[in-house]
Parts: structure tokens; sequence; C-alpha cells
């Protein structure tokens, strides 16, 4: 069952790296790779320690000056990198301020509304995913702290989970959304077939969602790419298209988290895309046809929900929190994909534009960096140093 099981990467992609890092005390968070809030803990010891350095022994060895460099150089690196965005890391920025990392940044009371925010704002783009599941095999044996999936904003399915097809189906046709999505999550594709999970996921997208409903219609076309090129019906280049048009949707609508599952597979395209190679079939005039196909799916859809009683996009206004997650997002790609972002896989028009490197993406990217990098080679070396003194 290659469709779902490819869904359900295209889920795990975008919970992984592209979603749920903004915040530390976020319940998902603790399935990260890297556990950043562990680490900056570690930081702020380091600068407690290299501040209250009391000396017993009047004589200070070579080795104990080195230890306390090292430790002091923690510190600048660290302060430098939060600089990038202007802020002093001493977390007495306001939320209408210009902020990017809430623990950092934010005072203790801004800090939570920004994490409110944030649920809201997950939430009203479809960031809805049940708890467990299929997801959990994805997961298992990758060292995390949890082997569950714990799903984002389950508890708002739970009326749902045990709601029968007929039942799902109606609500979604009177555009139920948490009955729509539990369609698109569906484990059983004997019950809700491929036809309409697609009809589910753009019903969704009129809805206002550009998380997992526009997500299947983009896993679909990813899906006919890898089927053209194996079959030889058809052209990949087409599907491909359409698959960048409804990404950029997503990124009018300040929402990069899709970008990640088309990275994964153009990455990995000998197995993932059956050998399509996005970068060597994909032109500047696909490029250019890709914008105005984006723009008209937008065009479109706003012309649906108005239709439907819904308000324009232009009528919303987009929560500070929508620019916060979009550069963590970000610069999660930039970490792991920087080859594809910066070569020709993608339109260079967005080079400039929704791929632009914000001093918070840098100052994020710098961080990440840090504290897999740096950080440990000089805990390391702090480690070895002080066992010698002993």
């Amino acid at each position: 069952m290659k469709v779902p099981f490819k869904i359900a990467i295209g889920l795990a992609i975008m919970f992984i790296i592209g979603v749920g890092h903004v915040f530390g005390d976020r319940e998902y968070n603790n399935i990260a790779v890297v556990d950043v809030e562990a680490q900056e803990k570690f930081v702020s010891e380091k600068i407690s320690m290299s501040s209250a350095n009391d000396k017993t022994s009047p004589v200070v060895t070579e080795k104990e000056v080195r230890i306390q460099t090292l430790k002091d150089d923690v510190q600048e690196q660290y302060l430098k990198i939060v600089q990038l965005t202007g802020s002093s890391g001493k977390q007495n920025l306001s939320y209408e301020d210009n902020w990017c990392v809430a623990p950092e940044d934010l005072t203790e009371e801004d800090a939570v509304y920004a994490s409110k925010q944030l649920k809201e704002w997950e939430f009203n783009r479809g960031n809805i995913i049940a708890r467990g599941g299929e997801l959990n095999a994805l997961i298992k044996g990758l060292g995390l702290p949890n082997d569950e999936f714990p799903g984002i904003n389950d508890e708002y399915l739970t009326p749902y989970k045990e709601a029968d097809k007929d039942t799902l189906i109606h609500l979604g046709n009177q555009d139920d959304r948490l009955a729509l999505t539990t369609i698109v999550q569906s484990k059983d594709y004997d019950e809700f077939d491929l036809e309409t999970r697609l009809n589910a996921g753009r019903r969704l997208v009129v809805l206002g969602d550009t998380s997992f409903g526009l997500l299947q219609v983009i896993i679909h076309h990813m899906e006919n790419a890898a089927h053209a090129e194996r079959t030889g019906e058809g052209d990949p280049a087409v599907h491909l298209k359409s698959a960048l048009a409804l990404i950029e949707y997503g990124m009018i609508r300040q929402d990069a988290s899709n970008l990640g599952v088309f990275l994964a597979d153009a990455a990995d395209y000998e197995e993932r895309l059956s050998g399509v190679n996005p970068a060597e079939v994909l032109t500047e005039q696909d490029f250019a046809d890709i914008e105005q196909m984006a723009r008209n799916y937008y065009d479109d859809v706003n012309k649906r929900r108005i239709n439907r009683g819904l308000p324009s996009f232009e009528e919303i206004d987009e929560p500070k929190i929508a620019q916060i997650h979009y550069a963590e997002t970000l610069s999660s790609y930039y970490r792991d994909y920087a080859t594809l972002l910066e070569g020709n896989t993608l339109p260079s028009s967005w080079k400039d534009t929704y791929l632009e490197k914000t001093p918070c993406v840098e100052r994020r990217i710098a961080m990440h960096n840090f504290l897999t990098k740096q950080l440990p080679a000089i805990q390391d070396e702090i480690a070895m140093l002080e066992k010698s003194l002993n």
C-alpha cells in the first residue's frame, strides 16, 4: 500500500523537521532529534559557572586556565548567536517586539502567550494529528525519548475517532474540519479510498488548511510524478509543477511546512520518485508557470471561500506567531537540505522571497550548529581536562 505509506512518511517528516520546535515546553517537542532545551540549559549552567568560578587553590594551573577559557567561549559564542536578531537574550522583550526564540527573548508571561498563539494558529491551519497510530512504526528505533507518536492537538479528534464512515462523510460534506481531518488521516484505505481523501483534503484547503489537507493533495501529485516516470504514462514534470504550485500557495499564506515533503523526495529521488530528479526535469519556464499556477490556485480558493460565506484571505490578519513558525521551519530545511535550497531544484524566484535567510533564520541555524557540533566538542574537552585534574 504505497500511497498510505508515503502519506505517513510525509506526516512524519512534517512533524519532525517542520513543526513543533518553536517552544521547548511543548508536549511533543520531546521527539525532536536534538534536545535543544537541554542543551540550552547546559549553556546557561556554563555561563553561571564562568561568572562564579571560585578557586580553592592559590595556584591556577594551565589546565584550569584552559577550562575557564572554554567556559568563557561558550558564553561568548552563545551571546553572539542570540544577538544576530538584535536581542540580548535576557528575556525582556514583549510578544509584539522583534523576537525570534520565545524562551530566550520573551518575558515569561509573553512566552506563555506566544505558546498559546502558536497552538491556536496551528489548529486553524489544520495541524492536527491523532496520537499513536501508523506513525508509531516510523519513530520506533530512532532513539527518541518517546516511541509513541504523541499527536498534535489530538484532544480535538477524540469525538471523531470512533465515528463510522457514513457519519464522517456526512459531517465532512457539511464542512466539519475535524471530520475531514479524520478522513484524511484514517488508516483504513478500504473504507476511505483515495478520491474520498483527496476531496476531503481539497475541502480542508478551502476552509483554511495549509497542513495535512494540503499535504494530501501534494503527495498525490508527487506519487503521480513517480508513477509517470515508472510507467512512461504522462510527463513527471507536470505533476512536480502541480506539487510545487501547491507548496508555493502554502508559503503565500505564510506556511512552509509542506516544502519539507518535496525536499525529502528530491533528496532521495531514486527511491522516492522512481528516479525523477526535479533539478533535471524542471526548466525556468516551468518555474515561471509554477508561480502563476500558485497565484491562480490562491485566487480560486479565495473565491470558493467567499462563495461559502467565509472571509477572504485579505480580511484575515495573520498573527505574528506565523512569522516565527515560518522562520523555524525554514531554518530546519537549511540545516538538512541546504544544497537543494541553494541549487536549481526550486524556482529561483523563491530564493529572495520564500527562502530568504532572515536574521531569525540565521540565528536558528547558527544556534543549532553550535549546540550540535561546537558545544559537544567543548563539553568533551572540559570533561577530559577536569578528569586530569583529579
